[in-house]
């Protein structure tokens, strides 16, 4: 899939739209600090979507407010210094609001035509209901599977064969899986067929695709009945997301594959591989970049962008498209606000440039989107406008935070060049502490107001729960790799 950006979307959009998060009125405000006002719904979708931790214990709903409340007051001590006009916040802030555009255009092309047919849900709960077990046996070659159907043939069972696979590297959860129909057939619909011509304890002919031979057991089918109506309703919405998700891949990949197709991009070979050479300094070791020969490689690229009249190498167009280019300077900008999620393969040359050159194209198509959201002005949305707003205290308060960490790591360097034996153990606890200062010097400082009976009234799903559980979803398809909003630090665990 190109493009997978309502994947989690789906998931966000009965709270996202709703003007009544939590039974109530999504503007009214249910905290000010200081300048910054907490609404019910930015409340409910932060707590909706936020750690476990405090909603083990009692006041579940207040304890995390004054989470949000710490982090709002981190906020106003970094706008109060500028940090929210520093290049690191204004790049990340751009991507967020980016993304949130995006969405708002794919919601308006894309999710507005989706229609799902009464007949097509009744059939997806039926097969998100029908749970399959199956195992398999791998054969590399024709050979080593030749030998597998003759051990059976003989009257040596399948299972048998099946646990002789298992070694060092090779594990039970790398031939079984447990899926439902439904899912199995979006992942391989051609192994789902399969599976339907078998019974339970049936195993396959021996089947050959691209990396060798397979045969399979259905070990286990079983249909799971509903017996409420609340159970019903669950797996009814659960089949209409799970319906909207694969038509909304295929009509977003649709919708990509027309906008490049639209502007033509190309990637400059010279200005890839000064980028390659460029991002192999920053990520490989000494000897594998030597190894790939890059620093020659990098002097080649130079001079011939030098021939071409290209000088100052980080402006050199490294995609140029109909009425326009990104330059190295734009991919850098957009992987380094990606880089904790973004991974190269490093091994060898040939997967390390098919891997920054996918990367190149993933710039592209977000660049591409952001633009066209511009164009159809969904920047000035109402649900962007609110949305950046919530992210931009986000990232000034987490970069007051990182501001922190880095004092005490310095401070620390610069009283015994690392040698003071403290662990980190100690530099956590010491950053605990700093920071519980410089909470409780901010609250002097600035006016804090809760209205706690607002508060009480606003329904989560889980509160006051020892039982609670954490569900980490991460919008990885997106523009940029995030939670669906923003929510508390897991940090704050610490001060329970």
């Amino acid at each position: 899939m190109i493009l997978n950006i309502l994947s989690a979307l789906v998931i966000c959009l009965s709270a996202q739209d709703k003007n009544d998060p939590g039974g109530i009125n999504g503007n009214i405000i249910v905290a000010e600090v200081d300048s910054i006002k907490i609404t019910a719904g930015e409340f409910y979708l932060s707590y909706e979507y936020g750690p476990a931790f405090p909603k083990k214990k009692s006041d579940s709903k207040l304890r995390y407010l004054n989470y949000m409340i710490n982090e709002k007051l981190l906020a106003l001590d970094g706008y109060s210094r500028g940090i929210d006009t520093s290049i690191q916040a204004v790049e990340m802030l751009s991507e967020f609001r980016n993304d949130l555009a995006a969405e708002e255009l794919f919601k308006k092309d894309i999710l507005s035509k989706i229609k799902i047919k009464e007949g097509g849900i009744d059939t997806a709960i039926s097969k998100k209901n029908f749970i399959l077990e199956i195992k398999w046996i791998n054969a590399e070659t024709d050979e080593k599977m030749k030998s597998y159907v003759n051990q059976i043939k003989s009257g040596i069972s399948f299972d048998s064969l099946f646990s002789r696979q298992f070694n060092d590297t090779v594990f039970h959860d790398d031939r079984y899986m447990k899926i439902d129909r439904y899912r199995l057939e979006r992942k391989n619909a051609l192994l789902a067929a399969l599976v339907d011509s078998l019974k339970p304890g049936e195993i396959s002919l021996p089947v050959h695709t691209n990396d060798g031979w397979y045969i399979f057991k259905l070990e286990n089918a079983v249909q799971n009945l509903i017996s409420t109506e609340s159970d019903y309703e669950k797996a009814k919405q659960e089949a209409i997301n799970s319906l909207k998700k694969d038509k909304m891949d295929k009509l977003s990949d649709q919708y990509v594959n027309e906008i490049m197709i639209e502007r033509n991009p190309v990637i400059k070979r010279n200005a890839f591989n000064f980028l390659r050479s460029y991002m192999g300094n920053l990520l490989l070791s000494e000897e594998k970049y030597a190894e790939w020969n890059l620093s020659d490689k990098l002097s080649a690229a130079i001079e011939n962008l030098n021939n071409s009249g290209q000088q100052e190498y980080a402006q050199a167009a490294l995609v140029e498209f109909n009425n326009g280019k990104f330059t190295v300077t734009d991919f850098i900008t957009w992987y380094r606000n990606r880089s904790l999620y973004i991974n190269l393969n490093k091994n060898n040359l040939k997967n390390f440039s098919v891997s920054l050159e996918n990367l190149i194209w993933r710039m592209v198509r977000d660049r591409f989107l952001a633009g066209k959201a511009a164009e159809r002005g969904f920047f000035n949305s109402e649900s962007v406008l609110k949305q950046t707003k919530w992210w931009k205290d986000k990232i000034v308060s987490s970069i007051v935070r990182n501001e922190i960490t880095k004092s005490i790591l310095l401070e620390n360097k610069e009283v015994d060049t690392g040698n003071s034996g403290k662990n980190s153990d100690g530099i956590e606890e010491e950053f605990t502490a700093k920071l519980l200062r410089k909470i409780l010097s901010l609250k002097q400082n600035h006016k804090i107001k809760i209205n706690k009976e607002l508060l009480s009234e606003i329904e989560v799903s889980v509160e006051n729960d020892p039982r609670a559980v954490d569900f980490y979803i991460v919008k990885e398809g997106t523009l940029i790799p995030r939670t669906p909003y923003p929510t508390i630090d897991y940090d704050w665990i610490k001060w329970e």
